[in-house]
């Protein structure tokens, strides 16, 4: 059977989160969709023809773009302001931002942008209600959105506006009529804040359809330009989603995904018994039942602005390990002994069941069935199998022409030698790190550091090792991080046969920094930072001006332009 991605080539792409961009002189303290243009016409430069994006969802107030609080609504905080791009906002609005301190800071203030951003949009509302500084065709265009999406907007407001009206607080600490979505509307509709809820209807309709209007602005700007746009689909919902709330049905009760202990660990909990991600783990019957709509309609709400999307954490579609509480109850269960736990909680588990004897086949058909059903013909997707993954896995994935992750790092053979590239499938995607994952420069440091510590011995094998996988001289390592050997890295995986070599835009600058997702690292620190200047300005930049140059012309030369 011939590869759905055969008509994709061999392509150079780069990862780079919006948010981290600076191609908008006039963004308001993160990167928006008006960076999206500038920046795609210097990746054409560069050679690089994919953008890979993080999740574009609107997020909880922990900001990590994974934990959306809606499988529909775009985050907000991606829109651009200016009066061409946003019916209903004047000049004057903006003026009050002329001098902007905090859009020179290194990382985005997540507070600040919020709170700027979201009295920009009530005051543009407020004109385009009373139809000042709107066309008519756009209140046409916006009432047409409104309909087309009725589905799940009324939802997503009304969840809006009682998350807000309780300082964004779980909806279990809402009043006992406010915790379903039928019984809340009903309560509202019928008391004093009847108007308050139809004009939050009207309003996060109208963001909506704006971020809808401009992703759809820049898919087409990438058209022009010939570049591929990757999306990003999170395998989970939040518990504390509109969706969770309003779609109830959708979700076994009670219960949370996540990952099962790392002995390894150096956190208490997770050492103990893993990691609770707080996601609602799914009532796959349910979905069954209608077909599994609501994930076809996630995946053609990422079709709608991206070419080709990435599904995070693919394995959660063959089995996911599940907690029977909620993360808020993880520091009292830690205080407990296990046979407590087990008495007042129940276990953890895997479900449907584990991958050992004849459930690892169930699992395995499990997950191809949800999979073939959701994915339709000529749909590009990227399954993230990384981790410590199933032996089923990668097959299952081929069978149903879904490229998976090669990372060098990882992909050993017995003896600890890097795995032949040759090794490889074809449809594969390689890269040297994620967003969750060091720079390569970092690893590399890290990698020294070792063979130059008191566990040498195992240190130099280990630089050896890696020589060999980079074609050079295994009895010479470099000890510092020179440009060429960073071009050595590059180099590899865009010769490689893999029909995807991705970068993070850290690893193409060849940096220390930034990683955009630390684990186990304090949240408000994680998804913030951003680029010290446009990529135009690194093209012509004294430092990294010739280097780019330079990794161009291997693109062009590796037959990936």
């Amino acid at each position: 059977m011939q590869s759905r991605w055969t008509s994709v080539g061999r392509v150079a792409g780069m990862l780079l989160p919006l948010f981290a961009s600076r191609d908008n002189p006039d963004d308001l303290g993160t990167g928006d969709t008006a960076s999206a243009e500038p920046l795609m016409a210097s990746l054409k430069d560069l050679g690089i023809r994919l953008w890979q994006h993080l999740p574009i969802g609107e997020t909880d107030m922990d900001n990590s773009p994974y934990s959306p609080i809606s499988s529909q609504a775009l985050n907000w905080l991606t829109l651009a302001f200016a009066p061409s791009v946003v019916p209903g906002l004047s000049p004057d609005h903006l003026s009050a931002f002329a001098h902007r301190p905090f859009q020179e800071a290194g990382t985005v203030n997540y507070r600040l942008v919020r709170r700027i951003k979201r009295a920009l949009l009530e005051a543009a509302f407020a004109n385009f209600e009373r139809g000042a500084h709107v066309a008519s065709e756009q209140v046409v265009s916006f009432e047409e959105y409104a309909h087309e999406n009725e589905w799940w907007l009324p939802q997503y407001a009304t969840f809006h506006f009682l998350f807000d009206a309780h300082g964004h607080s779980d909806w279990t600490k809402w009043g006992a009529d406010m915790q379903e979505y039928d019984c809340a509307c009903k309560v509202l509709k019928a008391g004093s804040q009847c108007n308050a809820l139809a004009r939050a209807l009207r309003f996060w309709s109208y963001v909506q359809w704006l971020g809808d209007r401009q992703w759809r602005a820049v898919r087409a700007a990438a058209d022009r330009l010939g570049i591929r746009l990757m999306g990003d689909i999170p395998f989970g919902i939040s518990l504390r989603s509109a969706d969770y709330w309003a779609f109830r049905h959708l979700f076994e009760p009670g219960v949370s995904g996540g990952a099962p202990p790392e002995r390894d660990s150096s956190d208490d909990f997770c050492r103990r018994w893993g990691q609770n991600w707080g996601i609602g783990v799914y009532r796959w019957s349910s979905h069954s039942a209608q077909h599994y709509m609501w994930w076809r309609r996630r995946i053609e709400r990422v079709l709608r602005y991206f070419h080709i999307f990435r599904l995070d954490h693919v394995l959660g579609f063959f089995r996911l390990y599940s907690f029977p509480w909620w993360p808020c109850r993880n520091g009292e269960v830690l205080s407990l002994h296990n046979d407590e736990v087990a008495r007042r909680f129940g276990q953890p588990r895997f479900l449907p069941g584990p991958d050992e004897g004849e459930q690892s086949h169930i699992n395995c058909e499990h997950g191809k069935k949800i999979l073939g059903a959701i994915l339709k013909d000529g749909e590009l997707m990227v399954g993230e199998d990384l981790g410590a993954v199933p032996s089923y896995l990668r097959a299952a994935l081929r069978d149903l022409s879904i490229p998976g992750f090669f990372i060098p790092w990882w992909e050993r053979d017995g003896d600890g030698s890097y795995r032949s590239l040759d090794s490889m499938p074809e449809d594969a995607v390689i890269t040297y790190s994620t967003h969750d994952h060091p720079p390569i420069a970092r690893t590399y440091a890290q990698m020294v550091q070792r063979w130059k510590g008191k566990d040498g011995d195992a240190g130099w094998r280990e630089m050896q090792r890696l020589m060999r996988h980079l074609g050079r001289d295994p009895e010479q390592p470099p000890t510092d991080y020179s440009w060429d050997v960073h071009r050595s890295f590059l180099r590899t995986a865009l010769f490689s046969k893999a029909r995807l070599a991705l970068f993070n835009v850290t690893d193409w600058l060849g940096l220390l920094a930034p990683q955009f997702n630390e684990i186990g690292v304090a949240a408000d620190c994680n998804w913030t930072a951003r680029l010290s200047m446009p990529l135009s300005e690194y093209r012509v930049n004294q430092a990294f001006g010739h280097k780019l140059s330079d990794l161009a012309a291997l693109v062009q030369q590796s037959g990936r332009c």
